[in-house]
């Protein structure tokens, strides 16, 4: 939580409450701005934004060191290798990390 007060396992919860919401209501960075915003921390709703606030805290890890909570693609890595994210064809929903190549890293905002 990095002294903010926001625990990963709130932050994920807040992702799974949001399952089924369509694609057009939250797109990947809107589904993760909602779910640190649900748990009091205010994140920017844009991907590259949001993947240079992990990388300029120095929190940015490749898939093995990812915990739950983590941004990834950007979606919320939840552990055991699956991800809370949204896209075009179904929402926000739970799927595999490794559900395509191009892995640039994850890690925490806080």
């Amino acid at each position: 939580s990095g002294g903010t007060g926001v625990h990963d396992s709130s932050v994920v919860s807040a992702a799974y409450s949001l399952i089924g919401t369509p694609y057009g209501t939250l797109d990947c960075s809107g589904l993760t701005s909602a779910a640190y915003g649900a748990c009091g921390y205010s994140l920017y709703h844009q991907s590259g934004v949001q993947y240079s606030i992990v990388a300029g805290k120095g929190n940015l890890v490749g898939a093995d060191g990812l915990v739950a909570g983590s941004i990834y693609h950007v979606g919320l890595y939840i552990g055991d290798g699956y991800i809370i994210d949204s896209i075009p064809s179904g929402g926000v929903q739970v799927r595999t990390l490794y559900f395509c190549d191009g892995f640039c890293g994850g890690g925490s905002p806080l």
